[in-house]
């Protein structure tokens, strides 16, 4: 089982790694390409999935709570 200090380590290294991707993105806009959309959601994947690891609270509302109401 990996330590808590493993664990931040490792969150510290996809936040770095999902601030550069969405970055690129912004900067190359459309030219990004659709890899690096999938780059940034299996960040966002891996984040959610170490911060309930370490019990760390998510953020309140997020954009798929605006998505998740039925729409007539």
């Amino acid at each position: 089982m990996r330590s808590q200090h493993e664990i931040a380590a490792r969150i510290s290294e996809y936040k770095e790694r999902l601030a550069y991707t969405l970055a690129e993105k912004e900067l190359l806009g459309k030219d990004a390409g659709e890899y690096t959309d999938l780059i940034i959601l299996a960040l966002v994947d891996k984040l959610e999935a170490l911060f309930w690891v370490l019990e760390m609270p998510l953020p309140e509302d997020d954009l798929l709570d605006h998505f998740s109401g039925v729409r007539h």
